[in-house]
């Protein structure tokens, strides 16, 4: 077994793209790319509360989507920005780019249900309103 060094692991390509089929949109696909680390956590975050309470999962597949949709590149195509527009397009396709870039990413289906599961709990999510 070789262990890795310093460099190895910076230096390491790990960014999987994935050809999603989203043909309900443009007749075509789209690439999907797994989260970053800072991405990732950017996502708990904006989730989970500092009190480890569920804050919003309303948008948690737009902004996943929004995170991970890229070109073939992986250069990311929208922003956090985007998501409200993201929001009016048809559901099936912000899915199965969801689940999609829920595999690459690591957030398995566990950790989407305790996510559930916590919201269940404080179902406010003690965010002020609009």
């Amino acid at each position: 077994m070789t262990t890795l060094k310093r460099d190895e692991i910076l230096k390491a390509d790990d960014y999987v793209v994935e050809l999603v089929d989203v043909n309900k949109w443009w007749g075509g696909d789209v690439y999907v790319k797994g989260t970053t680390a800072a991405d990732f956590a950017k996502l708990q975050k904006r989730i989970v509360g500092a009190d480890g309470k569920v804050r919003n999962l309303e948008d948690v597949q737009l902004l996943l989507a929004s995170m991970t949709i890229c070109d073939e590149q992986g250069e990311l195509l929208f922003t956090e920005k985007d998501i409200v527009e993201l929001g009016k397009k048809s559901s099936a396709p912000i899915q199965k780019i969801f689940k999609v870039a829920q595999r690459l990413s690591g957030l398995g289906d566990d950790e989407i249900e305790h996510l559930k599961d916590g919201l269940q709990e404080n179902p406010t999510g003690d965010l002020p309103s609009d």
